[in-house]
């Protein structure tokens, strides 16, 4: 079961060692913390890149306007990071609608349909079922979905 239950073991935090990937409770948390860890690089990265650009004056001029950490963080840093925030979740979106390789890897679509996405079911209609039309539907409208998420990035990767 790996050493994360392993370890929750040896801490007595479980008496017995949880399915990960087995369990339907477990098998979609599991699949999105999995997710988080393969794109907070990425997501680091560009919110590191873009607080290292914002105006040291900005954080002088509100220490000596008598402004705390907290203020600072609401009123200058947050609305600095706006931009990029929003560029980040809309590619986040994006990708992750198309997810595909992971689930199918980890889980299948399983257990029974608890991990299921889209793509995954494009897949399973087209090659298991034999059902091109359906999965060519089901593919048309997710590309119809993705059209809009990827005009809205566009949009705001130009501004």
């Amino acid at each position: 079961y790996g050493v994360l239950n392993h370890f929750l073991m040896w801490a007595r935090i479980v008496d017995m060692p949880v399915d990960w990937l087995g369990s339907t409770p477990n098998a979609m948390v599991t699949l999105i913390f999995v997710g988080a860890w393969k794109y907070f690089p990425f997501v680091v990265i560009a919110v590191l890149a873009r607080l290292q650009s914002i105006p040291e004056e900005l954080y002088e001029a509100a220490t000596i306007d008598g402004a705390g950490p907290v203020s600072r963080f609401f009123d200058i840093t947050l609305p600095q990071l706006r931009e990029v925030l929003i560029v980040i979740v809309l590619l986040r979106t994006i990708w992750d609608f198309k997810e595909f390789d992971l689930i199918y890897l980890l889980t299948g679509g399983g257990p029974i349909i608890a991990t299921q996405t889209l793509p995954l079911m494009v897949y399973k209609e087209a090659f298991s079922l034999n059902e091109m039309g359906g999965a060519s539907a089901v593919a048309v409208m997710m590309m119809l979905v993705m059209l809009v998420f990827m005009t809205l990035y566009l949009r705001k990767a130009r501004s």
